[in-house]
C-alpha cells in the first residue's frame, strides 16, 4: 500500500510516502501553514491499489456520475462510478474509507491533535479524535466509538481547529443500536474544513457544520434515543457535496437537513447547499433544507442542487396494485417512493434567482426530477 501525507514544515510542503500501514501522529515543531485544505488532497484516475478514487464521468442525459447511463445504481454504487464501501478496491472504480483493513491497523486509545501540522495516521482508534489545532490531517484512520447512544462525537472539530483534513478515513459506532450522535463534529463551523473518501455508518448524524465532502460514502439513520436522524445537518452556514453517496435508511429527518441557529421558527434561515454528481436516498425528505417545512423564512438561503440521481421505488414488482404506493413503504434497499417517506425530494425554497435545481433525475428511470 502507497500513502502520500503532505506536511507543511516551515513553510514547505513535504511529501511523505509510506508502503507500511505504520502507526503514524507527528507533531511538527515548526509547522508553516497552508493557504487551503484542498492543496493538500490529490485526484487520480486508473489507480488499482486502493489509495485512489476516480472521479465518476457524467452520464449522458444527466443525473449521475457513473461512467455509462444506467439506472438501479442503488445495488451497487461502485458499478455505477459513486462510492461504494463494498466495492473491490482493486477494480480501479471506487473506494472509501480507510485504504487498510481496520484489524490489520495498530490498535490505540482516543486521540488529541493539539499541535499545529500534526498527521494522525494508520491508527484503529477505539474512542475519539479531538481536533484543537490548525493543519491537521487525519488519514488511513478508523474510529469506532463503543459508547454510542450518550452523546458520543467519533471526530470532534474545535474552535482553532482551521484547515482540517479527513481522508481514507472509516468511522462507525459499535452497532445500529449502540450508535454514534454523530460521525465528524464540526457544530462551530470551523473554516477550511475537508473531507474526502470518507465511510461513516452507524451514526444516527453523520457530518454536522459546514465543510467541502467528496467521495464519501454516508449511511446515516441508526438507531439513537429517538434523535435527529440526518446525513448531513447545517445550521446557518455552508457546505460542499461533490461526489458523494448519501443515505438513510428511515423515514426520519432527511438526508440534508438544515435548521437556523436556535431553531426559532420566526427566525430566517441562512444555509447554503452545494449538492453535485451524488446518489441519495432516503429519510424523511431527501432534503428538508430549511426547518420547519416552510414556517421558517427562507432568508438568504441558497441551494445549487446539480446533476445529481434520487432514489425511490424501483418498479411495478415493488409496488401496490395501483402502481403508485411501495407494498411496504420502502424499496427492495430501504428507500422510500418519492425521494422520501413524506415524499417529495425537497421540501422549500425551490425557486428564486439564488435556487438552482438542474439536471437532477430518478434512479428507476432517469426521469427528470422537479424541485
Amino acid at each position: 500500500m502507497f500513502i502520500i501525507v503532505v506536511i507543511a514544515t516551515g513553510g514547505t510542503l513535504l511529501l511523505h510516502a509510506s508502503h507500511a500501514a505504520s502507526p503514524y501522529i507527528s507533531a511538527p515543531a515548526d509547522s508553516g501553514t497552508l493557504t487551503s485544505s484542498a492543496t493538500r488532497v490529490a485526484s487520480c484516475s486508473g489507480s488499482t491499489d486502493g489509495t485512489c478514487v476516480m472521479f465518476g464521468q457524467v452520464a449522458s442525459g444527466g443525473g449521475g456520475g457513473g461512467t455509462t447511463a444506467t439506472t438501479d445504481c442503488f445495488a451497487s454504487p461502485g458499478a455505477c462510478g459513486y462510492p461504494d464501501p463494498a466495492y473491490n478496491n482493486n477494480t480501479g472504480t471506487t473506494s472509501v474509507g480507510a485504504t487498510s483493513t481496520c484489524s490489520s491497523l495498530p490498535s490505540s486509545g482516543s486521540v488529541t491533535a493539539s499541535t499545529s501540522g500534526q498527521t494522525i495516521q494508520n491508527l484503529n482508534i477505539t474512542g475519539g479524535i479531538e481536533v484543537n489545532a490548525p493543519n491537521v490531517t487525519i488519514s488511513n484512520v478508523c474510529v469506532t466509538d463503543p459508547n454510542g447512544g450518550s452523546g458520543e462525537l467519533a471526530i470532534s472539530i474545535e474552535s482553532n481547529a482551521t484547515n482540517l483534513l479527513i481522508e481514507h478515513t472509516t468511522v462507525a459506532g459499535t452497532s445500529s443500536t449502540n450508535a454514534l450522535d454523530t460521525g465528524i463534529w464540526n457544530a462551530l463551523d470551523v473554516p477550511s474544513v475537508t473531507a474526502n473518501n470518507v465511510y461513516i455508518y452507524n451514526a444516527a448524524e453523520d457530518w454536522h457544520g459546514s465543510g467541502t465532502v467528496t467521495n464519501s460514502y454516508m449511511q446515516a439513520g441508526a438507531t439513537y434515543n429517538g434523535s435527529h436522524n440526518e446525513d448531513i445537518y447545517l445550521s446557518d452556514t455552508s457546505i460542499t457535496l461533490t461526489h458523494d453517496t448519501l443515505l438513510n435508511s428511515t423515514g426520519q429527518t432527511a438526508v440534508l437537513f438544515g435548521d437556523n441557529d436556535g431553531g426559532a421558527k420566526d427566525t430566517p434561515a441562512d444555509n447554503h447547499w452545494t449538492v453535485t454528481n451524488s446518489l441519495m436516498a432516503g429519510g424523511g425528505y431527501l432534503m428538508y433544507l430549511n426547518a420547519n417545512n416552510g414556517s421558517m423564512p427562507v432568508g438568504s438561503s441558497t441551494m445549487n442542487i446539480t446533476n445529481n440521481r434520487f432514489g425511490r421505488c424501483l418498479g411495478p414488482q415493488y409496488f401496490d396494485g395501483d402502481g403508485t404506493t411501495c407494498t411496504t413503504g420502502t424499496d427492495k434497499y430501504g428507500y422510500f417512493p418519492n425521494g422520501g417517506y413524506y415524499g417529495g425530494p425537497v421540501d422549500d425554497y425551490c425557486t428564486g434567482a439564488n435556487q438552482v435545481w438542474t439536471n437532477n433525475v430518478w434512479d428507476d428511470n432517469n426521469a427528470t426530477v422537479s424541485c
